[in-house]
């Protein structure tokens, strides 16, 4: 019961609401907000493979991810998705191997190693 502005007392009752759009995840701990992030994630990955007419299952999106994550901090944060789209060109095109994420991922770790050496030579 609530008392409105005339002074008078109302009863208040339940009222299930129905809002549109995407879900909301209540996110109390630090474990329920990685698992709001993997839900969108996860809603991100279907809806975007099913605009391309991409079977979900061959998507390794740990994989992609761990890769970008080594280039956008062993080199830089805009190589990250530059990264990405060439090894979605090169296996488009049916010429990246079989390694080619390890050996992105291998390049990225030895960023540093790799252009001082490209720097030095003659």
């Amino acid at each position: 019961m609530v008392i409105d502005d005339g002074g008078r007392e109302q009863w208040l009752t339940d009222t299930r609401l129905t809002l549109s759009g995407r879900p909301c995840f209540d996110c109390d701990t630090m474990d329920d907000l990685e698992e709001a992030r993997m839900n969108v994630l996860n809603e991100w990955t279907a809806l975007a493979c099913k605009e391309l007419g991409i079977d979900p299952a061959t998507v390794d999106r740990d994989l992609i991810l761990e890769l970008t994550k080594e280039v956008a901090h062993g080199v830089a944060r805009p190589a990250a998705p530059l990264t990405a789209y060439l090894l979605g060109l090169a296996q488009g095109a049916g010429t990246a191997p079989e390694d080619a994420v390890a050996r992105l991922t291998t390049l990225a770790k030895n960023w540093s190693r790799a252009t001082a050496e490209t720097l030095t030579d003659d």
